[in-house]
């Protein structure tokens, strides 16, 4: 919704770049107005349908506010992999990323535990290296006879 009415000339922009406020779209998605039903609490008018037509359905103004309450979501983001979320050496938290870059145009990926009380707290630790305890963690494991017997019958039924 915040795209199409930036993209419309006629709708009042928050910013001199063009740009509307979140707020704003919020404020809109939250009112009723739009289903075709009234609600004033102040003046006691309580939920009623009015005289004019809504531009939206009354379950889909529900499943609207149902997404606001439940709060944003981002995106998936595609520079994060399954060792973003390894345990730092104090169990409790995960460590943070670094990214340093050399005048040559080369990254070096660290990770970095940001918790203070930490043992590790502002240790790095290169990528590559944890990446690589973290693979031979995993080619280590392997799973017991009952878990393949579970494992089979939970794809036989599915």
């Amino acid at each position: 919704m915040k795209r199409f009415l930036e993209s419309k000339p006629a709708f009042p922009k928050d910013f001199a770049d063009g740009t509307i406020r979140f707020e704003r779209i919020i404020r809109l998605m939250t009112r009723i107005h739009f289903t075709g039903y009234i609600d004033i609490p102040e003046w006691d008018v309580s939920l009623r349908k009015g005289h004019h037509e809504g531009l939206i359905s009354l379950e889909t103004h529900g499943l609207i506010q149902r997404r606001i309450k439940d709060g944003a979501r981002a995106p998936a983001r595609k520079d994060i992999n399954l060792t973003s979320h390894c345990v730092g050496s104090c169990l409790q938290h995960a460590p943070g990323g670094l990214l340093l870059h050399q005048q040559v145009g080369q990254n070096h990926p660290y990770y970095l535990c940001h918790a203070k009380g930490c043992p590790s707290y502002r240790k790095s630790i290169r990528r590559d290296v944890l990446e690589g305890e973290f693979y031979a963690l995993m080619q280590s494991l392997t799973p017991s006879d009952g878990m393949f017997t579970v494992a089979k019958k939970m794809l036989k039924d599915a």
